[in-house]
């Protein structure tokens, strides 16, 4: 740890003097399509990346994932930042896009100065206009990136999905053969195994005597302990469309706290009790999470294929030296 401070500072002082004498600080380290960062560049996104991750000097040489330090993936990460941001923007640009709120990258640099310092500020040579710069490339590659999940949450709305969702307290007597683990079991051909016509007619007494005496007033929670080891009993959210018609004719005579008589399904004997017949937050949460995945899923897409356009077969989209001359370590404070 000692070894590495030290080396920073040593290689501090010496970028110093490059950085003065020969104007390294305004040489280029990534040239993707068109767009570049210069050292001072890079230095000012090293600042915002080793405070967006919260990057810590005594992690540096503890391994990630047991593969390689934190030093190591750190850098590798930041590269890859730098390069999507500048695909990104240079695609937002092309695009004819502009920041929705300016303000922002505004705000962000004047606090990201303070936090530099003036002694860092002055090394590099970096001002608050070159901060403004960099922040306003970042938020205009995220800006892009929203695109593709507004055009997908319009397509969304256009043929959106009627159908709902519904929470239920499901009882089940299952018909079909579990393991231990109450996995299905199935034969060679990959057909699920039901239990013999014998334990078949048992299940259905059973369940008809259980549902019975729900109706009779007993709490159905307090009566799956009974039957603990011939159940299995949890809160459970369903999509109406998905459910059998047996199953969808219990569900539609029932109230809220209403429990449907027994009835068979897919894998047994079942007896509901309807806790909400239409489940808007879950639904709400299910479809947020669907339009976050997607999202991710099309900015990886996206990320892929201008990544194959412009950096995939360009040996010259990096100054190795100049990369190598930078170390994680000149951003931790």
């Amino acid at each position: 740890m000692r070894y590495h401070k030290v080396f920073a500072m040593v290689m501090g002082l010496v970028l110093l003097v490059s950085l003065t004498a020969c104007g390294t600080k305004d040489k280029k380290v990534f040239t993707v399509n068109g767009e570049s960062f210069t050292y001072k560049d890079v230095m000012i996104f090293g600042y915002i990346f080793s405070r967006e991750y919260n990057i810590e000097e005594a992690t540096l040489d503890n391994n990630y994932e047991g593969k390689v330090t934190y030093r190591k993936y750190y850098k590798d990460e930041l590269e890859n930042e730098i390069v999507n941001t500048l695909l990104l923007y240079k695609e937002a640009q092309t695009g004819g896009m502009e920041l929705s709120e300016p303000q922002q990258a505004e705000e962000l640099s004047k606090v990201l100065m303070e936090d530099i310092g003036e002694e860092a500020l002055e090394k590099y040579g970096i001002t608050q206009s070159d901060v403004l710069r960099v922040y306003k490339m970042r938020l205009m590659a995220d800006s892009y990136l929203e695109t593709f999940s507004d055009e997908d949450k319009k397509e969304d709305e256009d043929g959106a999905d009627e159908s709902r969702y519904i929470k239920v307290y499901q009882v089940i007597f299952p018909t079909v053969e579990l393991d231990e683990n109450g996995m299905l079991q199935s034969d060679e051909n990959g057909k699920t195994l039901e239990v013999s016509s014998a334990k078949m007619e048992v299940k259905k007494e059973k369940a008809d005597e259980f549902a019975q005496r729900i109706e009779d007033g007993e709490n159905i929670e307090a009566v799956v302990r009974d039957y603990a080891a011939e159940v299995t009993a949890a809160e459970q959210y369903l999509r109406y469309e998905d459910l059998s018609p047996d199953y969808k004719r219990q569900i539609d005579r029932l109230s809220k706290g209403g429990v449907s008589n027994s009835f068979k399904s897919d894998y047994g004997y079942y007896v509901v009790k309807l806790l909400e017949s239409d489940a808007k937050d879950y639904e709400k949460a299910l479809s947020e999470h669907e339009e976050e995945t997607e999202k991710q899923d099309r900015a990886e897409e996206e990320l892929e294929r201008l990544y194959s356009l412009y950096v995939a077969h360009n040996l010259e989209y990096k100054e190795q030296d100049l990369w190598d001359s930078i170390t994680i370590d000149q951003f931790v404070q």
